[in-house]
């Protein structure tokens, strides 16, 4: 729930200081304490002149990303003005809910809202999407409220590619592939995909990582290094190309007490689940092996708990050996766009896939 202060700039504005108080659960205060409680409220209501409010927190503003939200209503209630932090800091929403509260208008200026586009910096906090490119958003987002062709590349589908696609912009054309994405045709390119891709040079770019990914990890048993675990299970994906995209660690039951997994629960607030070694033994996995199951009664962890983990989803990643872990990534196949024509074997050797293959071939061919 928002913090909210109210700010009632003249005696004309405290019977509806009173009713916002109510309402939204908000503390009242003197403009003179807005300064030194700057940092104590994710958002201010003030009540009565413009001008009053923006030389009340003028030296204060800082940063969209970390300024509270500041709206301000006339003395008499007819208009709700959003003033600052409109996308990242609530404004804009906080405005239409005080505007319904006393009937009066909403009063909100930032042009993707306005021109029905989406909020560029909000689909980070709105989807669980963090950011993994490096350009600029204001430049990507004045490129795309100006309405500057732009692509959309996406290689998962959620409830935010769906909005995506349902809320599709004239301006936005949906691309298969980043071949397709010209810098003679494009000015901006919008990814949502949790693999490292490259925007062609020349090209503003805005890559969303979206939260899919489950991770299956095998444990040695406690050992020294484990608060450097999560950062090398995460490099040791990199270089298959995965950006850090877990939405969940998968293991076997066994390891629940290990510091490493108390970490990743405390620490970094990871879901966390757990598999027995029969669930674990009874997924078939592309690499096996006999001394796991010896000691702990199952062939497979980290590629079988990734598999498990994601409703039976694709394993993206094989099991990688680290120092003392072990790691896969699997993805849940609801979230996996449809590869008409796609084959993979995992482990073949040549003569076998020559076998395979020659015959397909042939019959394509024909």
């Amino acid at each position: 729930m928002q913090k909210i202060a109210v700010i009632p700039v003249s005696d004309e504005g405290r019977d509806m200081a009173k009713m916002l108080q109510q309402e939204f659960q908000a503390s009242v205060i003197k403009r003179a304490e807005v300064a030194k409680r700057w940092k104590d409220f994710d958002a201010f209501i003030f009540i009565g002149a413009m001008g009053i409010c923006v030389r009340t927190i003028a030296s204060l503003i800082n940063d969209k990303h970390t300024d509270p939200a500041v709206i301000c209503v006339d003395s008499v209630g007819n208009h709700v003005i959003s003033v600052l932090s409109g996308h990242v800091g609530g404004a804009n929403d906080l405005t239409r809910r005080v505007a319904s509260a006393l009937g009066a208008d909403p009063v909100i200026t930032t042009q993707s809202d306005n021109a029905g586009l989406w909020a560029l910096d909000m689909l980070e906090e709105r989807f669980n999407w963090p950011i993994a490119s490096e350009d600029d958003m204001n430049a990507c987002i004045f490129a795309f409220v100006n309405r500057k062709p732009t692509a959309l590349f996406m290689e998962v589908r959620d409830e935010g590619t769906d909005y995506l696609e349902k809320t599709l912009p004239d301006h936005v054309t949906i691309i298969n592939d980043l071949s397709e994405a010209d810098p003679k045709k494009y000015d901006l390119l919008i990814m949502v995909t949790p693999f490292r891709r490259y925007a062609p040079e020349g090209l503003l770019s805005l890559h969303f990582v979206p939260m899919v990914g489950t991770i299956g990890f095998g444990l040695a048993h406690h050992p020294d290094d484990y608060k450097f675990i999560y950062d090398q299970m995460d490099e040791a994906l990199a270089e298959w190309g995965i950006l850090p995209c877990a939405c969940r660690y998968c293991t076997i039951d066994v390891k629940a007490d290990e510091p490493f997994v108390q970490l990743l629960k405390d620490g970094y607030d990871e879901d966390v689940e757990f598999f027995t070694a029969e669930q674990l033994a009874a997924v078939e996995v592309p690499n096996p092996s006999d001394t796991v199951a010896k000691h702990v009664g199952t062939p497979s962890v980290c590629e079988a708990a990734a598999i498990l983990g994601s409703n039976h989803g694709k394993l993206i990643v094989p099991k990688i050996k680290g120092k003392n872990f072990t790691v896969a990534l699997a993805i849940d196949r609801q979230y996996l766009r449809d590869q008409q024509g796609h084959i993979e074997i995992v482990g073949a050797c040549w003569s076998a896939l020559t076998l395979f293959c020659t015959p397909v071939l042939l019959f394509l061919v024909n």
